[in-house]
């Protein structure tokens, strides 16, 4: 599914079609040796954050051709607990384009 075929299912008759409780809270962009691996490491450590697996590069690679069920798995594997925030953290998103950026911001 591109882009199209995506915001046409989040924006169809002004009604998201997709459960954005399955997707991030939260998405950390950067430059490349930025301390993206550090700050991945101290959130995992944490017991109310899940984190997709460091850098999926759904935004910017993985969106066409992947499909959003692809994304969504990330957090579905991810442990259920209480009060539990999830994150994606992928420093790449700093060079993503803005179509990819209106998505992110739709299932947010």
């Amino acid at each position: 599914m591109g882009l199209d075929g995506l915001a046409h299912m989040l924006n169809a008759e002004g009604k998201n079609k997709i459960d954005s409780s399955m997707f991030p809270s939260f998405i950390c962009i950067g430059g490349q040796r930025c301390g993206s691996t550090w700050l991945d490491r101290a959130l995992r450590s944490h017991p109310q954050v899940s984190l997709s697996p460091k850098e999926s590069s759904f935004f910017n690679l993985k969106i066409r051709t992947e499909g959003i069920e692809w994304y969504e798995e990330l957090f579905q594997q991810q442990p259920e607990s209480s009060g539990c925030i999830k994150g994606d953290i992928t420093p790449s998103y700093s060079a993503v384009f803005c179509d990819e950026v209106g998505t992110a911001k739709l299932l947010t």
